[in-house]
């Protein structure tokens, strides 16, 4: 069982009695019956939560414990609430008792603590104010429940005035009724759960760790050494950085790594696997990566949502960041690229070409001075260019020489 459930549903105002939702949850005889649930949420439902022998009273965002006269104002406040068409949600948060015990935030009398929970709560409906923008006219109550085998907290919240969309959504018999948009969306429901869970986990040490870690490798991902030095690892880096660039477009202003094509994309993941390979960095980052998506299924139970697989998701962001630094790297060093791959192609002499009395205009370079124009390349382009001045003068005192012998 994860160690923390959130279930989250509504009622329409019209649905049934509005006006005794905060008494159901307060009330000592009051019995929870699935079969009930619209009437749990609101006839009597605070009287429910509020029960002595169930819960450790109702609280609000600004108030740990209502006495008999806040819990009136709050039942008018609910009454108001539905007489202006508000919707009605009930969320319940349910703990794995186990888990609980395990992180010492229950003890052995079970009982648990309560001001930590009362903190959760309030962080997660505050998320939840914020993004179905209820900060100005939502209002909560909520209670801890003891009574059950899992400790769990009923939030029931409103609206002063509605500002849900009403749309007309077809009913089971297929006719058209006039109902509120007031499903919480999946990403907002996650947010929720995340905040009131984070108030009991301290992970940001981890969560730091993992960052610094995936910000290393992004810095260290460079290309003007590998490209510099002459070895048979620097050798894969010119050798692949080439294939890359024949699948990039000409416009360095289109190098971003989620415009690019397929294909270049599948290369350049050649040259970031080869990266991660052996790297001690990667496999420190990939072990706190495993330890944290552990430690979130622990908390939130297995899921066949990709967009909820921890592990696979914090791949494929670095991979994403390295994508893009990488494309980085290859402006940086283009021309070098360039310049290796205009000199290595072997130039044909034209058989017809013959050796006047004038210096030819047109450069011919030998296979060995290729090669060495090749190794001159890890160095700076100044040292390149003097060996090609070089090359140029020598090959220009070779015809003036040549062609003296043949005036003699």
């Amino acid at each position: 069982m994860p160690a923390v459930i959130l279930k989250s549903r509504f009622v329409l105002p019209n649905k049934v009695s509005f006006s005794s939702y905060v008494d159901y949850m307060a009330r000592s005889n009051a019995v929870y019956k699935e079969g009930d649930y619209d009437y749990l949420q609101y006839k009597e439902f605070n009287e429910y939560m509020d029960d002595s022998n169930k819960t450790t009273g109702l609280f609000t965002k600004y108030n740990d414990f209502l006495d008999s006269k806040e819990k009136k104002e709050l039942q008018e406040e609910f009454n108001k609430a539905q007489r202006n068409d508000s919707v009605l949600w009930q969320d319940v948060f349910s703990f794995d008792n186990k888990w609980l015990k395990e992180n010492d935030f229950l003890d052995e009398h079970n009982n648990p603590n309560v001001q930590l929970i009362q903190e959760a709560t309030r962080k997660s409906m505050d998320q939840l104010f914020k993004e179905e923008k209820l900060e100005s006219s939502g209002i909560w109550s909520a209670a801890i429940h003891i009574n059950t085998d899992n400790i769990h907290v009923h939030v029931a919240t409103v609206e002063k005035n509605n500002t849900r969309e009403r749309r007309l959504y077809p009913n089971k018999d297929g006719e058209e009724v006039l109902g509120y948009k007031a499903v919480r969306k999946p990403l907002t429901l996650d947010h929720m759960k995340s905040s009131f869970i984070n108030t009991f986990t301290d992970r940001d040490k981890t969560l730091e760790k993992i960052s610094s870690l995936r910000n290393d490798l992004y810095s260290e991902f460079t290309l003007s050494e590998k490209l510099n030095k002459k070895s048979k690892e620097n050798d894969f880096y010119l050798k692949q950085s080439k294939n890359v660039l024949k699948e990039l477009p000409k416009d360095k202003r289109e190098w971003h790594y989620k415009n690019i094509s397929p294909e270049a994309k599948k290369e350049i993941q050649k040259v970031i696997s080869h990266y991660k390979s052996n790297n001690p960095k990667y496999n420190m980052y990939t072990s706190y990566v495993n330890q944290e998506s552990q430690f979130m299924k622990s908390l939130y139970g297995k899921t066949h949502r990709d967009s909820k697989d921890y592990a696979k998701n914090k791949e494929e962001d670095l991979n994403y960041r390295l994508g893009n630094r990488y494309l980085k790297e290859l402006k940086a060093n283009t021309k070098e690229l360039q310049l290796v791959k205009q000199l290595v192609k072997p130039i044909r002499e034209d058989k017809n070409t013959t050796v006047s009395n004038k210096v030819s205009t047109k450069l011919y370079i030998s296979k060995k001075s290729i090669q060495q124009i090749k190794e001159a390349l890890g160095s700076e382009l100044r040292d390149q260019t003097d060996l090609m001045k070089y090359k140029i003068v020598q090959r220009e005192q070779e015809a003036t020489n040549k062609n003296q012998e043949m005036e003699r």
